[in-house]
């Protein structure tokens, strides 16, 4: 999506007051340098299905939540797992730049917000 605000603020309309939403996304960082959503297909071709993502900054989140009543409870930021670094396309090449490159990045941006009743 270009804005968040639209999204979050459906998010807010359709929960109950004390509703839990969970969100998540790619992590911002991950999509500066070019990650995403992509699902490889079991054809004998090679193919990668995946979802067009924008850069939007935590704070960009913050100020959507905010402003659509939410409240955070939580905000997770696991890094890039292992199967991640050694599935990249480069890594049978390069698998020491491809593991300093990626190791330790936070890969997925998951919140825990709250419809106040």
């Amino acid at each position: 999506m270009e804005r968040l605000e639209p999204v979050i603020a459906e998010f807010a309309r359709v929960s109950r007051p004390g509703a839990v939403v969970i969100l998540s996304d790619i992590h911002p960082t991950m999509v500066t340098f070019g990650g995403g959503a992509v699902f490889p297909t079991n054809s004998a071709r090679f193919e990668l299905h995946f979802v067009r993502d924008l850069v939007h900054p935590i704070s960009e989140y913050v100020r959507a939540t905010m402003a659509a009543g939410l409240v955070v409870r939580d905000c997770r930021e696991p890094v890039v797992p292992e199967r991640v670094i050694t599935n990249n396309p480069a890594y049978a090449a390069v698998p020491d730049a491809v593991r300093r490159a990626f190791e330790g990045l936070p890969f997925l941006l998951v919140w825990s917000l709250e419809k106040p009743c």
